[in-house]
């Protein structure tokens, strides 16, 4: 979910659900629907405005369908990056972590480049025998 700033964005539930003739209003690209115009106009409005952030990417300065896309983009570019099995261990050092960023990642490199996890593939070369 985007940020608006760098904070997360709550809206009110104030659209109370209406009879089924009344005219439905949805946003495109998040698939909301509201009966309530006004609220709807007011969503949309500040979806436009460039003061989103991308939460996955700390990309900043975006319109809310840019944030929403820029999102889906590095989810997708996540998985091909980091393989599946190292999931776990990276999961394991960071919950409830309060160290920066940068000491984290740096952990998690050192970590990662030590041991083998569970699932890894593993490639074993044979040195030549040299005894004669």
């Amino acid at each position: 979910m985007p940020l608006f700033g760098r904070r997360l964005f709550q809206r009110s539930h104030d659209d109370d659900l209406k009879e089924d003739s009344e005219e439905i209003y949805t946003i495109e690209h998040t698939g909301e629907k509201f009966h309530n115009q006004t609220l709807y106009e007011k969503l949309k409005k500040a979806y436009a405005l460039e003061r989103w952030t991308c939460e996955s990417s700390w990309r900043a300065g975006l319109t809310h369908n840019e944030a929403f896309e820029s999102e889906i983009e590095a989810r997708k570019s996540l998985a091909s990056i980091v393989p599946e099995y190292f999931n776990k261990p990276i999961f394991d050092i960071i919950y409830h972590n309060v160290k920066p960023l940068e000491k984290l990642a740096e952990e998690v490199s050192i970590i990662l480049g030590q041991c083998f996890v569970v699932g890894e593939p593993v490639q074993f070369k044979k040195k030549k025998d040299n005894t004669a």
